[in-house]
Formats: structure tokens, sequence, C-alpha cells
């Protein structure tokens, strides 16, 4: 069996990437593709991820809350979770939809992209 793995690096400091193995079992239920704002609310109260990963709101920002052609949904969290987390959430909501999930932890967010994605940034709130 293969391994998969995801690197991860810290842009704020450059630092070297490390590696998480992602080598999990995901039982796949039928995908769904999100296509609005709406679409993803309702995935998400309906699967409980507010509670699930102690979230108390999602930004959503680029391409996908403005209703354009999008190649993938970028989420911001500003809640305090740590990066396996953070894993598993993306990991998580990949598994229900067949949209790719950019996950961005403020935290650890580039103050670039971040200054950015605040600019036309909707929220979701659990």
């Amino acid at each position: 069996m293969n391994a998969s793995y995801i690197w991860m690096v810290d842009m704020n400091t450059a630092s070297d990437p490390f590696l998480i193995n992602t080598n999990w079992k995901i039982l796949m239920a039928p995908r769904q593709h999100l296509n609005t704002l709406n679409d993803l609310r309702e995935l998400l109260m309906k699967n409980d991820i507010f509670n699930q990963f102690s979230l108390s709101r999602i930004g959503v920002f680029g391409s996908f809350p403005r209703n354009e052609i999008a190649n993938d949904i970028d989420l911001l969290i500003e809640d305090d979770l740590s990066l396996e987390t953070a894993l598993e959430l993306k990991i998580k909501l990949e598994s229900l939809v067949d949209n790719r999930m950019d996950v961005m932890l403020k935290s650890w967010a580039n103050p670039i992209v971040l200054h950015r994605a605040m600019k036309d940034i909707q929220y979701v709130e659990g």
C-alpha cells in the first residue's frame, strides 16, 4: 500500500517543510459539488462541522464567494486549531464534496495573503 503525504511549510518563517502522513482510510459517501455559499453553509451544518472541530465561524474568500468559476474553495479559520486538526478538517470536507478545499489558519497565514483574503471574505457561522 502506498502512503500519501502532504508537505506543509510555515510561510511566515520559511522554515523547512515537514511531513504529515495522510495514509488514512476515508469511507466515501456520494460527494456533492458545491456551487454557492449557501451550499457550503448547508453542508457544514448538516455534517456538524462547527461542533466537530470547535469552530465559531469559517471565512470563505477568493473566487468561490464571488460566484466566479473556482478551482477550489478557500477557507480561513480564525479559531485556534492545530495544523493536524486543520488537515483533518480539510480531509473531512474533501471527503464530502468534489471541490478541492484550501484551508488557511489565520495564526499561520502569510500577512500579504491574509490581507488580500480579508478584502472579500464572507463568513459562514455555526
